[in-house]
């Protein structure tokens, strides 16, 4: 059982009894969106319980309401947070990869210049959320790159997946975001309010929001593509600023504008995926049984971690 609010609370404590909390700056973040259920669920498989609505998508897609997470900074030290920015909201792009380098500025440091072997993808926000989110330090963000490795086709094992993950590409350009290949289970799924709480297990009812405006045709990328949504030669394109829910594809009307704006963003696509390294198998590696080094650890903290 997970209980991020107690857990939450058993670390303030802690800070707070060892004199630490009024020299504290939380960083919370959700990984994903919310796991969808099944669109056809067994009694074996069911799929998660995640509302993301308004939002369509869910985690394994590429959609909003796969990638659009919440978050919160918090510091009760008006002189790490003002107080004037409490209950406030950031509204611009923000990507994983931006905490390092806005925490190594909230505590007034530079990058160092020998971070790792490749160029830092992670721009700070510090100044910019502590400016009341005037400027904008990230205007775009690769979700997934579309390379030999990640070629926007969806193969058998994607079809017969019953999470419907993505199999495409995306990218975003504030404030439109461009899919080049399926994005993924593209339903809008919000608990029925009709539903009421029980102490026996249930399997939550949903409404599917469908769109007059979102596409499904065949993809000249795959053999197995199915008539995917976006799996075509232009893809889609939304304003996810104006449309987070994703409603209105602007290529859908043939638009001169759009499309070109499309042929831009993805062009940038291309170039943003051309230095991604070769994956690596995680079935492929480190699959030996623990050492009793590592075992120990686990018998001593109860939980793996590093452990030379």
């Amino acid at each position: 059982e997970v209980a991020p609010d107690d857990g939450i609370k058993n670390v303030t404590d802690e800070l707070k009894d060892a004199g630490l909390w009024e020299n504290t700056l939380i960083l919370f973040q959700t990984d994903n969106g919310g796991e969808l259920p099944l669109e056809d669920p067994t009694p074996e498989l069911s799929g998660g319980a995640g509302n993301n609505y308004p939002l369509r998508g869910g985690k394994f897609t590429l959609w909003e309401g796969g990638v659009r997470t919440h978050a919160f900074v918090f510091s009760p030290n008006s002189d790490i947070i003002p107080a004037s920015l409490r209950g406030s909201a950031y509204h611009h792009m923000v990507h994983v990869s931006d905490w390092y380098p806005t925490v190594l500025a909230a505590l007034d440091l530079d990058v160092p210049t020998d971070s790792g072997p490749y160029d830092l993808d992670g721009v700070s926000f510090w100044s910019a959320m502590l400016g009341g989110g005037v400027d904008m330090p990230r205007t775009e963000l690769l979700h997934q790159p579309y390379n030999d490795y990640w070629n926007a086709s969806c193969w058998d094992i994607d079809l017969e997946n019953p999470y419907n993950p993505a199999c495409g590409a995306a990218f975003a350009s504030w404030p439109y975001k461009l899919y080049y290949g399926f994005p993924g289970d593209n339903r809008t799924v919000t608990l029925d309010s009709t539903t009421t709480a029980t102490t026996e297990p249930v399997v939550a009812a949903v409404a599917v929001v469908a769109s007059e405006n979102v596409r499904s045709t065949d993809s000249p990328f795959g053999p197995n593509d199915d008539g995917k949504i976006c799996a075509s030669d232009s893809g889609c394109l939304y304003n996810i600023r104006d449309d987070p829910e994703e409603t209105v594809d602007l290529l859908a009307d043939g638009d001169e504008t759009y499309t070109a704006m499309a042929a831009t963003m993805l062009a940038r696509l291309k170039e943003l995926s051309v230095a991604a390294p070769e994956p690596i198998c995680g079935d492929c590696t480190d699959n030996d049984a623990p050492s009793d080094e590592e075992c120990a650890v686990v018998d001593t903290t109860g939980s793996w971690q590093p452990w030379e």
